[in-house]
């Protein structure tokens, strides 16, 4: 009686039997599956399945096996095990045969996994680039959904509208941003095994961009950003699952600094505390500055989590930059005052660090810090606003020198602790013995007590613009981001007032575009005179 071997034939969703052994590898071409990992070996899916309970199996010869491989590290290209049907053959010693090729099939079949290109790029000294920006954060898929114009009523129902699929993340644009502006970043991320990894792989691909910085886990999936927008591209809500992200290894990435020591190391909120903390604390030791990207409102409080490890930002200094918005600054702000990072009783070497500068009623809320703000910003903005805005900010820098706050429409806000400050006493105007003001360019200047250092406030208007003209404001944030880290890498820290209005251009391209970051963003656009 002869051997039947059962397939399972994707297009019709059933099971076939061919006699032949010639059909049965043509077969194997043609009805192909992936491999499963599992206890650190890879696996047909059906070869799995039948290791696992034990049932009499076939293997193909090695020759066989190697040419239908093509060569590759592991069977990928096999698409089933030789599953012989006990209902079919009535010959025990036949039977007998195939049992004991099992081990065969194993050895055929199992293959060591290999080592996933970001944890073998990294094994070797020689074999990482020496690339002077490095970051760390999400690689997303975008699904963004945009109702119909005069769609006013869409509470728990179903509406029209355009629904498009982009890659994005915020690390990830932000990286994107730096490579289209001429600086070729090494981005760490993590994507899943499964269709969305292998999306978002080969867009990055596409664009040019490196791919050895993504670390591939098999058990979760990729992340995914799903947001709803009104007919003019304003959020709505959106739902993030961003739970892979956690799995990014903060011994590997400080490994991977201490190997490559970059000139500034860029990392956002959807990485775990441990891993934000272990950047930090890897940097500070040699001497990398560093740049948060708070992402969200919650995950901006990630940085406020450990009370020993941000009360080491007063002595250390190893957060150099931060990018809250508005509100990201503000939850910040009164979760930080409700942990005691404020308080001059608890925080002796805070109160210290602001003393040095003699803000006297200016460290708290009232008509003072309005006046000044309102005699010193040529724009109209909400000065109330402002002004709380100056006191959240003033209450930071003892912690981060350089706070940069996202205003969106309402432009940027810089504020800065210098040690070393430089005025030009020609354009400003003295308030009082060691606060200056410039109208001309929104300035205002606390100068310490030794004059030699100082607090910086200075306002970029926003760029005046058609609001019919934007698309998805998706996105243009993280353009800030990466223009101004691809700026430092570029040019010297001291340009940084030259490098945000160039950002602030930048994200209106990428407002004006479909994607999280417009492809017209160029190296041309960075390129300025020191």
């Amino acid at each position: 009686m002869p051997l039947y071997f059962r397939i399972f034939k994707k297009s019709t969703n059933r099971l076939k039997y061919l006699s032949s052994y010639k059909e049965y590898i043509n077969s194997l071409k043609r009805y192909y599956s992936s491999t499963i990992p599992y206890k650190d070996y890879v696996y047909n899916p059906e070869v799995l399945e039948v290791l696992r309970e034990d049932k009499p199996v076939a293997a193909l010869q090695t020759t066989m096996l190697s040419q239908l491989n093509h060569g590759s590290q592991y069977p990928q290209n096999l698409a089933k095990a030789i599953i012989v049907d006990n209902a079919k053959i009535g010959n025990q010693k036949c039977l007998g045969e195939l049992s004991n090729l099992k081990l065969e099939l194993k050895d055929a079949f199992k293959r060591k996994a290999p080592t996933p290109p970001f944890l073998k790029k990294y094994e070797k000294l020689s074999s990482i680039s020496n690339q002077e920006l490095m970051i760390v954060g999400g690689t997303v898929v975008d699904i963004t959904s945009t109702l119909d114009p005069l769609i006013t009523d869409y509470i728990k129902t179903s509406s029209p509208g355009t629904i498009r699929q982009s890659i994005g993340g915020v690390g990830r644009n932000i990286a994107e941003t730096s490579f289209r502006l001429g600086v070729n970043p090494l981005f760490i991320s993590a994507i899943g095994n499964d269709l969305s990894g292998n999306w978002l792989k080969t867009k990055f691909e596409k664009i040019g961009m490196e791919t050895n910085g993504l670390q591939i886990i098999n058990n979760e999936s990729t992340a995914i950003y799903n947001a709803i927008h009104d007919p003019n591209g304003n959020l709505i809500c959106a739902v993030a699952d961003m739970k892979i992200f956690d799995s990014i290894s903060s011994i590997k990435i400080s490994q991977i600094i201490k190997m490559t020591k970059p000139k500034l190391v860029c990392f956002d909120g959807n990485i775990s505390v441990e891993c934000i903390y272990s950047i930090l604390n890897t940097c500070n030791t040699y001497n990398i500055s560093t740049f948060f990207e708070t992402t969200s409102i919650p995950k901006s409080l990630k940085l406020l989590k450990n009370h020993n490890q941000f009360t080491l930002l007063l002595s250390s200094q190893s957060l150099k930059y931060i990018s809250p918005n508005s509100f990201e600054l503000k939850t910040m702000y009164f979760k930080a005052l409700q942990k005691g990072f404020f308080d001059s009783d608890l925080n002796s070497e805070w109160i210290k660090k602001i003393n040095e500068y003699d803000i006297k009623n200016l460290s708290k809320q009232n008509f003072a810090i309005e006046a000044l703000i309102s005699s010193s910003i040529d724009y109209q903005l909400d000065i109330k606003f402002i002004s709380e805005l100056f006191i959240q900010t003033l209450y930071f820098l003892p912690y981060i020198p350089n706070i940069i706050v996202k205003l969106g429409e309402n432009g940027i806000l810089l504020a800065q602790c210098l040690k070393d400050l430089t005025i030009n006493n020609h354009n400003f105007e003295k308030i009082n013995n060691n606060i200056l003001k410039n109208n001309k360019n929104n300035e205002i200047i606390i100068k310490g007590k030794n004059e030699k250092s100082g607090l910086r406030f200075k306002y970029f208007k926003p760029i005046s613009f058609d609001k019919n003209e934007i698309i998805n404001v998706t996105g243009a944030g993280d353009s800030v981001v990466g223009t101004i880290v691809s700026g430092l890498i570029l040019h010297d820290k001291t340009k940084i007032d030259k490098i945000i209005e160039i950002a602030q251009y930048i994200a209106l391209m990428t407002l004006k575009s479909h994607n999280s970051v417009s492809e017209d963003i160029n190296e041309k656009l960075l390129q300025f005179n020191n």
